[in-house]
């Protein structure tokens, strides 16, 4: 068992096909894990990357674990993991990181770099982490409570497809007369894309009614974005071409009426965005039926969750649509006590400076 560090987008784009052998066999195996999302997060955000500190494990020439790190140009004192750290306005959100395992060698992978992540001297970030993350479980053991930060925002929303079965349902006692409504129209459609092209046009068809629905509400939306455009412009072909994407529209004749986009694991089905157009009358709930349309397409394609990924719990629809909770977690691994108390003074500063300046507005 060897541990090698990689630090440049070139020696972690060859890396690809090991990467994608893992992501095959690991358990965890998380699009927000994967090649595709990382390289392209690493290609549209560049500027924003000081250092890579990419961890693989291997065992001689097979990759059988990867810990994805790197330190920002804004923060050269912190380590954030890969697909996290770009300016909020920009944010892709990357969801429920973790170490990428082969679980065949749990216990080697849980030495080798628990003693790596020991000996750094930067304060280790990770956001957006499940309670069950083998990463966090072991954190938890080996670090020392005083360096060891834990705090819980975000929840994350899922609706079980067996137990209990979709048919029990919140989302489908609430989209079911909708759904029954939509399909009386002359001309009701249900269709997913059957290449790249198509793939791209359903897209942008989302993008469009994503601006005309929020913009009557605000002056941007997040598509107005240059780099949260890029990044998905780049990342749907990658997506694509290895079976994780997920697309579908919704439309009555020549009206779109919600578009899906979103991906697939073997276990789960992840709602991501969507697009709906709130102008189409009747009043169909276009929102609810979407849901329930891809979460009956999730069991049919023998997956065993419909994942909403994360939400503040004070501010989510998706509480409507389930009752099946779980929260998500922000972890930060402080190299010293020192460092850590400084660094929470420095956070405390910055906040009672902000709030001083927006009162004297």
């Amino acid at each position: 068992m060897r541990i090698s560090r990689i630090t440049s987008r070139d020696e972690l784009q060859a890396l690809q096909r090991d990467w994608d052998a893992l992501y095959d066999r690991a358990e965890n195996g998380q699009v927000f894990l994967s090649s595709a999302w990382l390289l392209t997060w690493c290609e549209v955000f560049k500027r924003h990357i000081r250092d890579l500190s990419v961890y693989c494990v291997w065992d001689q020439h097979k990759l059988v674990a990867l810990l994805p790190l790197y330190c920002p140009v804004a923060k050269p004192r912190h380590l954030y993991f890969l697909g996290t750290g770009e300016p909020e306005k920009s944010e892709v959100c990357s969801e429920y990181l973790d170490i990428l395992l082969d679980g065949a060698y749990v216990a080697d992978i849980k030495h080798a770099l628990l003693t790596v992540i020991d000996a750094f001297n930067k304060t280790l970030f990770i956001p957006n982490i499940r309670q069950n993350a083998q990463l966090k479980r072991w954190l938890e053991g080996a670090v020392p409570k005083g360096r060891l930060l834990q705090q819980s925002h975000l929840r994350r929303y899922f609706i079980p497809l067996h137990n209990p079965p979709l048919a029990k349902s919140k989302l489908r006692k609430k989209a079911t007369r909708y759904y029954n409504t939509f399909l009386k129209q002359d001309g009701a459609t249900v269709v997913r894309p059957e290449n790249l092209p198509q793939a791209m046009a359903m897209f942008q068809t989302l993008v469009t009614l994503h601006r005309r629905r929020w913009q009557k509400k605000q002056t941007q939306t997040i598509f107005d974005d240059p780099d949260f455009m890029a990044f998905h412009q780049y990342l749907i072909p990658r997506l694509w071409e290895n079976g994780r994407l997920a697309l579908t529209q919704l439309a009555v004749s020549d009206d779109v009426i919600a578009v899906f986009y979103g991906f697939t694991n073997d276990k789960s089905m992840f709602f991501y965005q969507n697009g709906i157009n709130e102008e189409f009358k009747p009043n169909v709930s276009a929102g609810s039926i979407m849901h329930l349309v891809q979460a009956q397409f999730a069991l049919s394609e023998g997956l065993d969750e419909y994942d909403f990924l994360g939400s503040k719990p004070d501010y989510t629809y998706k509480t409507r649509l389930t009752t099946h909770e779980e929260p998500l977690f922000k972890i930060t691994v402080y190299p010293s006590i020192v460092r850590k108390y400084r660094e929470m003074m420095v956070v405390l500063i910055q906040k009672v400076i902000a709030r001083f300046y927006r009162n004297r507005k």
